[in-house]
């Protein structure tokens, strides 16, 4: 995270370790249930960015990396 301020280093880091610790939580069927959501809504994100009626391509990254701590969980 190279060029950020600690500031705001620090909030993202806080985000994404309350998420985990959300997630963890959570069943694995829950997770896996929320795995199958984050996939098809990243699906469609990306149809939609392909058209241009998506600006924000920063929600696909966020998605990708959500789907990435589930998986994570999961083979833990």
């Amino acid at each position: 995270m190279r060029g950020i301020s600690s500031r705001l280093k620090q909030d993202l880091l806080k985000d994404s370790d309350m998420k985990i610790r959300e997630l963890r939580q959570k069943s694995k069927e829950e997770l896996a249930r929320m795995l199958w959501e984050k996939r098809n809504s990243l699906l469609s994100l990306r149809f939609d960015i392909s058209g241009g009626r998506v600006k924000n391509v920063k929600s696909m990254h966020e998605a990708k990396k959500d789907i990435a701590r589930i998986l994570t969980l999961l083979k833990q």
